[in-house]
């Protein structure tokens, strides 16, 4: 930092900082490098005559870097109040500090001005949106915006499924579990929420469905009452993930399983 002071102590000897160019680079290098200061980048900053969208871009990204969210939400305000107009780059970053305040009424009317802007319909700035809804807790306002959307990327989806489902990168199979009356079952159809489907749905539904959970059913009763089931002594059941294909257990049940002798008995 003390370098970077001194070259800028330099280019203000030269002259050289009512150059657009070395202003600009002044408040991106010293705003958004690790080793960087933002205080110091303000007083670059606010040393510029007519800072432009780059700059309060620069300033918007690195307050929200440094999770000083609401000075990120100033910066947008007296943006708009210079006429400065912001682009596809201002909005992620707004959002963003949105969504760590928990800022939805502030959302909502920035969401406003991007049909101002013309940039509805830009993925990176719908990307932000959604996930904005989906952290503040608006999942309709998330799940619009992702229907909404002519294209859709990789990060639209993982934006959408971060909105429908908290912390979605963790192994919480209770997730799937829907309550009817009291009673916790599993919606497979998808007829209630579209959170687990695996025999599809629509047109698309597998035609054995029905008996498939049967046999599924049969199959872990019959498991259950033929065998007791214990965990390897000195064992614990462990819930951390991984991720492979999917989101599995880390360390994977090791269960002792023995016969129910009294009831094979019965049987015979």
């Amino acid at each position: 930092m003390e370098e970077f002071k001194q070259v800028h102590a330099q280019i203000l000897k030269l002259g050289l900082f009512l150059d657009s160019f070395c202003g600009s680079n002044l408040v991106a290098t010293c705003a958004l490098s690790k080793w960087g200061s933002m205080e110091y980048a303000c007083s670059i900053f606010r040393q510029i005559e007519e800072p432009g969208s780059f700059e309060y871009n620069t300033m918007i990204r690195g307050r929200v870097n440094n999770m000083n969210l609401e000075e990120t939400l100033f910066l947008y305000v007296e943006m708009l109040e210079r006429g400065i107009e912001p682009d596809k780059f201002t909005y992620p970053f707004v959002f963003k500090a949105c969504s760590l305040l928990g800022a939805l009424k502030e959302g909502v009317q920035i969401h406003g001005h991007i049909f101002k802007a013309g940039l509805d319909g830009d993925t990176f700035v719908q990307n932000s949106l959604i996930s904005m809804y989906g952290k503040c807790g608006a999942i309709k306002h998330a799940y619009a915006v992702f229907e909404q959307m002519d294209e859709r990327s990789v990060a639209s989806w993982s934006a959408i499924i971060g909105a429908l489902h908290k912390d979605p990168m963790e192994f919480k199979p209770e997730r799937f579990l829907r309550h009817d009356k009291g009673d916790a079952k599993f919606d497979l159809k998808g007829t209630i929420d579209i959170k687990m489907m695996p025999f599809g749905a629509g047109r698309r539904v597998c035609p054995a469905i029905s008996m498939a959970t049967l046999h599924l059913e049969y199959f872990v009763a019959n498991l259950v009452r033929d065998f007791k089931w214990t965990l390897e002594e000195g064992c614990e059941v462990d819930m951390s993930e991984k991720q492979v294909f999917s989101i599995v257990m880390k360390n994977p049940l090791r269960p002792c399983v023995s016969p129910r002798i009294n009831h094979l008995k019965t049987s015979i």
